[in-house]
């Protein structure tokens, strides 16, 4: 071989050797690859004894397979549990550090103790659930030192608060606040309603020692929790114990006593909320010193004395609520606009005074209720520049004039009540304008006039009350068939003609009417209306002259139903038809005032109120005593059962309680 091939030769030999460490070095991951490579491929997962424990808090509810919460679906043995619905982990170890379940309306008998396996968990929300009135467990809670947020507000438990909680000082955010429904008469209103009901599920702890370790609380809420046993010292132990809270929510929780001055010192408060309590006293002056204060929810309480009227002035404030404390006294002041008020309720107190033009300076106020005070004179036409305001009640006012032409520039309105006041004249026909309003109350006031037809462009209607006027004029009653979703219409006492003739081409019927007042609307034959009233619970027909008897079908329509009231009293009815079957249930039945013959009609188990007198009944069934009885065992004394202003025997009938034969 040549010596120029040779040379050939090795730099080939070369060259294939660099390309071969070329390759060898291409191939080979650097450090920082092999972490990649290891953070990519080997993930931290959830612990297997925190999977264990969330599988059996997952057993523990009541969770069918046709349940419409998913909230489970992703709960699988064997599966990451960091990935499933409403869990976190921390990234370093695998321990459960969140757990979200609020608000899936999942049912258990208790709160399980696995639980408190869990004890890296800095945020729990339990929520929403119902834990069907068990106890929460008396330990467990202490467990869990790490704990920064405990939401189990609406959860349907009963008992003592554990103390356990009161021992987890890392605490930023506690709920246990609840709430509870109760069906109660309106008597403003003639309607039954849902408000909160008063039965305490849960016992608050003695508040000084539960209070002692909790320093870096922000948020306290235990709205509707027994603390009536805390007498006036709940104050002092608050403020003593959590000097960062910047949440305090404690209504319906029987306090008592004024606001203590040692409150002064938290500083930190944005939102206070103290409703339907039992405090007394004045309202202190300092809450205007709290810098950042937005929300001062005082209402349904027994305050006394005149309002500081420096707190209107707070330029954080955002709600102002003093409603029903009739022992407050105080005026409007001259509003800044560097306000920011949105909310503010002052009706049934003894405000008093002309309302304030400048009320025009809150721009950003959305709702305004002045009723049942001391307010006088007129409505001032600076209101009608709030762009924002979507509620306006001025009703129990000695006011003068009529609704003035202003309202119409009010189109964010939702809920509009002029009642119990002194205006008079027409409803204007500009209030169609207002095609947000879902709440329309105009009653016992003076208006007078036609009910203008620009009402059936109020599409949103859920609620129309003309009732207790000097309305006149003919109203078909299919008109208002046009507010499909329309619940609430009263009509009554004006000097109005309701027609409801149906015509069957056009006829809608409405789908979603649960009450309707048709006292004293010159009626004279069951509207035809009503057998397309299939929710109907409230329906009073009286102080008409309907004749002859109940029509068979009204009695098909309601055989299902369950009526708050059913009133016919008043007419000239004189049968109760071929085969009268009462509804399930009524709580309010009169039939009194009309001239009915044959027996007496047999009431239902759930009736609680019944008025058959001034009637011509001529018999009752041989065991209607068993019936009344049965009826009466169910009922407080102080519900009543009039029957008839004629004699007819009541036999074996000792037992009956709160009879009234006249």
């Amino acid at each position: 071989m040549s010596s120029f091939s040779k040379r050939v030769a090795h730099h080939l030999t070369s060259l294939l050797t660099v390309m071969h460490i070329l390759l060898q070095v291409q191939a080979t991951p650097t450090l920082a690859d092999r972490t990649t490579t290891s953070i990519v491929t080997t993930p931290v997962l959830c612990l297997p004894e925190q999977a264990s424990a969330l599988l059996q808090l997952k057993g523990s509810f009541n969770v069918t397979a046709g349940d419409y919460s998913t909230v489970f679906r992703s709960w699988v043995a064997g599966a990451d549990c960091c990935h499933w619905e409403g869990v976190h982990c921390d990234g370093a170890d695998g321990r459960v550090t969140s757990l979200d379940l609020g608000g899936h309306h999942l049912q258990a008998d208790s709160v399980h103790p696995a639980l408190f396996r869990l004890t890296s968990l800095k945020h729990l929300d339990l929520s929403g659930n119902n834990f069907s009135m068990s106890k929460l467990p008396f330990t467990g809670f202490q467990e869990l030192t790490e704990l920064m947020h405990l939401d189990l507000s609406n959860t349907n438990i009963a008992g003592e608060v554990p103390a356990g909680i009161g021992s987890i000082m890392n605490l930023v955010y506690l709920d246990l606040s609840t709430k509870f429904y109760a069906l109660v008469y309106d008597d403003e209103n003639n309607i039954m309603k849902f408000t909160l009901d008063s039965f305490w599920q849960l016992k608050a702890p003695n508040m000084e020692t539960f209070l002692t370790n909790l320093t870096n609380l922000e948020q306290l809420h235990m709205g509707m929790m027994d603390m009536s046993r805390e007498g006036e010292r709940w104050c002092d132990h608050i403020a003593k114990s959590t000097p960062k809270l910047q949440v305090l929510s404690l209504p319906w929780c029987s306090l008592s006593g004024p606001i203590c001055a040692s409150l002064s010192a938290m500083q930190s408060l944005n939102t206070i909320e103290l409703h339907r309590n039992h405090l007394s006293g004045s309202i202190p002056e300092f809450f205007a010193s709290f810098s950042n204060l937005s929300v001062l929810q005082l209402s349904k309480n027994d305050f006394q004395g005149w309002f500081p009227p420096i707190i209107f002035q707070h330029k954080k404030l955002r709600m102002i609520d003093l409603s029903k404390n009739p022992g407050i006294s105080g005026n409007l002041p001259n509003f800044s606009q560097e306000s920011s008020l949105e909310n503010l309720f002052v009706s049934s107190t003894n405000f008093t005074g002309t309302i304030t033009r400048s009320i025009s300076n809150l721009k950003s106020l959305k709702k305004l209720d002045l009723g049942a005070s001391g307010f006088s004179g007129t409505l001032p036409s600076s209101l009608g520049s709030l762009k924002y305001l979507d509620l306006l009640e001025v009703s129990g006012l000695q006011l003068v004039g009529s609704i003035p032409s202003w309202i119409s520039n009010l189109t964010s309105l939702t809920a509009l009540q002029f009642s119990n006041c002194g205006l008079s004249g027409q409803v204007p026909s500009s209030i169609g304008n207002l095609r947000k309003l879902t709440k329309l109350a105009l009653y016992n006031c003076n208006f007078s006039g036609k009910v203008p037809p620009q009402i059936f462009n109020l599409t949103q209607l859920q609620s129309l009350q003309l009732h207790s006027n000097n309305l006149a004029g003919t109203v078909e009653l299919t008109s208002f068939t046009k507010l499909k979703n329309l619940s609430v219409l009263n009509l009554s006492n004006n000097k109005l003609l309701v027609l409801h003739g149906e015509n069957s081409s056009s006829f809608v019927p409405f789908p979603k009417i649960k009450l309707l007042r048709l006292a004293s609307c010159s009626i004279s034959t069951f509207p035809n209306i009503l057998k397309h009233l299939h929710e109907i619970t409230t329906l009073d027909l009286s102080h008409n002259q309907i004749q002859g008897a109940i029509p068979q079908w009204a009695w098909e329509t309601w055989r299902g139903l369950y009526f708050l009231l059913l009133n016919m009293s008043h007419n000239n009815l004189t049968s109760l038809g071929s085969d009268p079957l009462l509804p399930l249930r009524i709580e309010y039945f009169d039939l009194s005032f009309n001239s009915i013959e044959g027996p007496l009609p047999v009431p239902q188990e759930g009736s609680t109120m019944l008025d058959y007198s001034s009637n011509q009944f001529s018999s009752m069934p041989l065991n209607y005593s068993t019936y009344l009885k049965l009826i009466l065992s169910r009922l407080p004394k102080t519900n009543y059962l009039e029957i008839f202003h004629q004699s007819v025997l009541l036999r074996d009938c000792n037992s009956l309680i709160s009879l009234t034969i006249t």
